[in-house]
């Protein structure tokens, strides 16, 4: 009821303050709303490296794409969007995507670029060999999940100042989204090792980026943005930062995030990933199933104690970061700030 109650008096707050806003004329700057053709002329993708350690050294794809001219910002530099790919991404050169074993994530990966048009991306859907069936020759989850408009937003963000770089992760559909594999728990499968990996790797890009090596781009206002695993490792960061991000990622800012078709860093937390973290909330009680979670099952979407089976993975509801969760206050001032979020730019 508390909670309840203070959430209604910072609407209001949050409703002044922008009534106030517009009624003395503050003014924002204006949205630059780019074709759909748009394509940045400043990109790059490349194969960055980080060493997990003695033995083992992290490779994966990164793609960049900057603003053209110069930031009108004091300090020079472009904000930072991250973009964390879970299906990954191949290089501009396909020939590379075949010949380099070392990076590239064979034979999966999307089939647009990362910087491609909505048109480019939809391509292959659309590109129909047989005019009287219909058919066409390949159009992919992330196709029909809408990989068009993500492609525009980059092509909004790049056109309006902001860096967008995207990430791979180390395997198709996989980052360390939890805090015992981020910490470092890992298991090895089909000869590649998981957990423990994006505590190296993620650290070592963002000092890269802040060093320059990939333009004039500051990681004291860096974004992050992920669909479905990628979106819990965006909540995985934020609790990250919230905890110990001064000393995780030195010398870089979370001024934001934004997870798309995705839950809390606790999703699928399961007693069958074997994992030392248990299922907590609403998913405390699961245990293991054998149901696959894309069947129409009852059992698969619910943790409900009088079932004598659950599914193999539970997403808790009403939970955010743990971080977050002992401490509401600071969730709420979050809360705030980000329904206010207009005011402060304006």
């Amino acid at each position: 009821m508390l909670l309840w109650l203070l959430q209604v008096v910072a609407f209001f707050v949050c409703f002044v303050a922008r009534a106030w806003a517009t009624t003395f004329g503050a003014n924002k700057n204006s949205i630059t709303v780019p074709e759909w053709t748009f394509e940045p002329t400043n990109q790059q993708d490349l194969c960055f490296t980080a060493v997990i350690n003695d033995t083992f050294h992290d490779r994966r794809w990164v793609y960049t794409a900057l603003p053209n001219g110069t930031s009108p910002h004091p300090s020079g530099k472009w904000p930072l969007y991250v973009h964390l790919v879970i299906d990954p991404l191949g290089p501009r050169n396909r020939n590379q995507t075949i010949n380099d074993t070392q990076c590239a994530i064979l034979p999966k990966y999307k089939p647009f670029l990362a910087f491609d048009t909505p048109d480019q991306t939809m391509a292959t859907c659309y590109n129909f060999t047989n005019t009287t069936t219909q058919q066409h020759p390949y159009c992919n989850f992330n196709q029909e999940s809408g990989a068009m408009w993500d492609q525009r937003l980059k092509q909004y963000l790049v056109a309006n100042g902001v860096a967008v770089v995207a990430v791979n992760g180390y395997a198709d559909d996989y980052w360390d989204s939890s805090p015992a594999w981020w910490a470092g728990f890992n298991s090895t499968k089909d000869g590649r090792l998981y957990g423990g990996r994006d505590r190296i790797f993620l650290p070592a890009l963002l000092a890269e980026i802040a060093a320059g090596s990939f333009g004039p781009i500051d990681v004291n206002r860096t974004f992050f943005h992920g669909w479905s695993g990628g979106a819990q490792m965006v909540s995985q960061l934020f609790e990250v930062f919230a905890r110990n991000g001064t000393q995780e990622f030195p010398g870089v800012r979370l001024a934001g995030g934004v997870m798309v078709s995705g839950g809390s860093y606790a999703c699928y937390n399961s007693p069958s990933d074997g994992s030392p973290e248990e299922p907590f909330g609403t998913c405390a009680t699961c245990l293991d199933g054998k149901e696959n979670c894309s069947a129409p099952n009852t059992q698969c979407s619910s943790c409900n104690a009088t079932l004598t089976s659950y599914c193999r993975v539970c997403c808790p509801r009403n939970f955010t970061e743990a971080y977050y969760q002992a401490r509401w206050v600071g969730w709420l001032v979050g809360w705030l700030v980000g329904r206010c979020g207009s005011v402060v730019r304006a």
